[in-house]
């Protein structure tokens, strides 16, 4: 009868969610249980997010892993943590963590982040690529990064350095205090757009050019929502299946037109510059970085997009934000920020006044006749800036 089938169609119903939610259940028992099978100590997770809980509502997740390595350093040489359901080890010994990175390197290049190079094209970076892709890709990439090629770069640091100079004296008249953290991200903005992809966004005087619109969605307005995230960070084969980005449509769309733009230009006009974008279109049309140097390999469309891309994204927020912190300590602290003026002011009058690439190395934290300055640069790579 239609009633009985109708019964029966529930009853098959209910046992098939029933069979996915014991099958689901012994999924994740299992996930869980990895590092316990491996007689490794490890935090008790909790699902869905394993021992990150917390990360991006009260905690960031840097400040919880840094929470775990105290907890541990000293018991253990790692710790057994899962990030969603995957398992990850957090190593506490420092002879283990140089034998990881260095030594057994080969056998851990992979940073386990998502990309799609399919429908994602700009997540397909140096940081994200895996296997035998990165390390070709490191081959081509990493000679454009050797200290005379950032060299080549500086006029343009030192030019743009010159316009935020104006600028904050200009915003100091006649107030008592200036908005240092805009002030320095129009200036990121400027130097990595002219160093990047050789173009003059001006922020100084267009605080809301494309550059800084984009590089503000990118970071501030999460394209997925915490469901897709978890997908992509725990069933990558899944996720680039079902064509998952990481990247708004728009934010990619314009790096990739502003990529695809300067290079047409540059190359119906035979136009060269001294940054990042011109190097890879060597490597795109020749394979080599010089006329007599060896070959590289070349460089497709799209690897040239995602490298600027990561260019652009891994100092906008970054540099902006550590320049933000490092000024506001030297303003809570007046008498390192004497000492550091002063070890300036010496180090310029050696070089008559004028500053140059030679001059800010020695600032550098592996500087050594600038012991001051290269301390306090070291201090502000290494430690947490914003006091309690």
């Amino acid at each position: 009868s239609t009633s009985m089938s109708l019964i029966q169609l529930i009853v098959d119903g209910l046992l098939a969610i029933l069979l996915i939610a014991l099958g689901a259940v012994i999924f994740i028992k299992h996930r869980y249980g990895y590092w316990r099978r491996r007689g490794v100590s490890y935090l008790q997770p909790e699902f869905p997010f394993g021992n990150f809980k917390e990360m991006g509502k009260s905690i960031h997740p840097a400040h919880l892993t840094q929470q775990i390595y105290t907890q541990f350093k000293g018991r253990s040489p790692f710790v057994g943590l899962y990030i969603f359901l995957n398992p990850v080890l957090l190593v506490t010994d420092l002879s283990l963590i140089k034998r990881i990175l260095i030594k057994d390197f080969n056998h851990f290049p992979n940073r386990g982040v998502y990309f799609n190079e399919r429908d994602d094209p700009l997540s397909a970076h140096l940081f994200s690529l895996e296997g035998r892709k990165w390390r070709d890709l490191r081959a081509k990439i990493s000679p454009t990064f050797s200290s005379g090629r950032i060299r080549m770069t500086f006029p343009a640091v030192l030019e743009v350095a010159q316009r935020f100079c104006a600028y904050l004296e200009q915003s100091c008249v006649g107030k008592d205090a200036a908005e240092i953290r805009d002030a320095m991200a129009r200036f990121t903005t400027d130097v990595i757009g002219s160093c990047a992809f050789g173009i003059e966004c001006n922020s100084f005087e267009e605080p809301d050019n494309e550059f800084r619109r984009v590089g503000r969605k990118h970071f501030d307005t999460p394209r997925n929502h915490p469901l897709k995230v978890f997908v992509m960070k725990t069933f990558r084969g899944l996720a680039n299946g079902l064509g998952m980005k990481l990247i708004h449509d728009d934010v990619a769309e314009f790096f990739l037109d502003v990529v695809r733009r300067t290079i047409s230009h540059r190359e119906e006009n035979n136009v060269s510059r001294n940054d990042f974008l011109d190097l890879l279109i060597k490597l795109k049309n020749t394979g080599r970085l010089e006329a007599d140097g060896g070959d590289i390999g070349q460089l497709s469309f799209s690897e040239i997009a995602a490298q600027a891309f990561i260019f652009f994204t891994a100092g906008f927020e970054t540099s902006s934000s550590a320049l933000t912190y490092t000024l506001y300590e030297l303003a809570l602290n007046p008498v390192i920020q004497e000492a550091a003026r002063a070890s300036v002011f010496e180090t310029l009058e050696k070089f008559n006044g004028e500053f140059s690439y030679e001059i800010s190395a020695r600032f550098s934290p592996s500087a050594k006749d600038q012991e001051f300055a290269s301390g306090f640069a070291s201090e502000c790579c290494k430690h947490e800036l914003v006091s309690q």
